[in-house]
């Protein structure tokens, strides 16, 4: 995988994060998949990590990701 440019400000919004960034290494299954995103805004993903992830709000049907390291990969990098 080639190296992710991510901001620095989406890092420090996500200082909380409770697996060390993996999602911006290439190991498999680091990166919660994206199920939609609604008009721009938030991310609907499948994931099992609700219970370790502060950036996770369950809504029905499924979970918002508001960490703005998965947003900026999404954005930057459709991934």
């Amino acid at each position: 995988m080639a190296q992710l440019d991510i901001s620095e400000s989406s890092i420090s919004g996500a200082a909380e994060c409770p697996i060390k960034f993996r999602c911006l290494s290439d190991a498999p299954g680091s990166v919660c998949p994206v199920e939609k995103r609604e008009n721009g805004g938030a991310l609907f993903i499948h994931t099992d990590r609700q219970r370790e992830c502060p950036y996770l709000e369950g809504v029905t049907g499924g979970y918002v990701c508001r960490c703005p390291v998965r947003i900026e990969l999404y954005e930057r990098y459709h991934m």
